[in-house]
Formats: structure tokens, C-alpha cells, sequence
């Protein structure tokens, strides 16, 4: 094996793991929202706080997560924890639709 061939290797098997049903959660969430690093409370119709157990309870009639395939998934996909009123969950920005909205 050569040394290109070997590397491509190495990246592979350091590349991380692929979330169980991260397609079902990435459609879920995705479509309407990204990850974000910024929070202004003020703006609160911008963010959505959405928990690991509200993602399980609203594709309960699609596949059966649990709360490690949910946060798997929602930190492989870039979001983050935040704590807001006594509420931990994850941080979620509305995308802008066509209309910039």
C-alpha cells in the first residue's frame, strides 16, 4: 500500500462515526431550522429550545430513538445545549425562508 493509499485509510478510520438514524433527524430537523452560536432572548420568534425527549415524542411514529441517537445526531449535526428559563435543550435558528423571513 502506498502512502496515499494509507492515508485515505487512516482518515477513515478516525472520520466519526456516522448517527444511527441521523437522516430521519436531520430531514426533521433541517428543514426548518440550523444550528446556531449566537441566542438573543429578545428575538425569541428567530430560536426555537427544542429537548432530545420532544424530538423522540414528534418522530415517535416514524422510528423508535432513544435520547443518545437524538443527541448523536444533534451534535454530529452542529447544535448545541443551552439552558433558558429552566429549560436545557437544543438551540435551534429559524431558517430564513425565500422571502427573507
Amino acid at each position: 500500500m502506498n502512502t496515499e493509499e494509507n492515508n485515505i485509510e487512516q482518515s477513515r478510520e478516525q472520520a466519526p462515526a456516522v448517527p444511527k438514524f441521523l437522516g430521519v433527524i436531520e430531514g426533521f430537523i433541517n428543514t426548518e431550522w440550523m444550528p446556531t452560536r449566537g441566542f438573543n432572548p429578545d428575538d425569541i420568534t428567530r430560536f426555537r429550545i427544542l429537548t432530545s425527549q420532544e424530538i423522540i415524542i414528534d418522530l415517535a411514529d416514524m422510528v423508535d430513538l432513544e435520547l443518545n441517537d437524538v443527541a448523536q445526531a444533534m451534535i454530529y449535526l452542529g447544535y448545541r445545549t443551552i439552558v433558558y428559563e429552566g429549560k436545557v435543550g437544543w438551540l435551534l435558528e429559524r431558517r430564513p425562508n425565500k422571502y427573507g423571513l
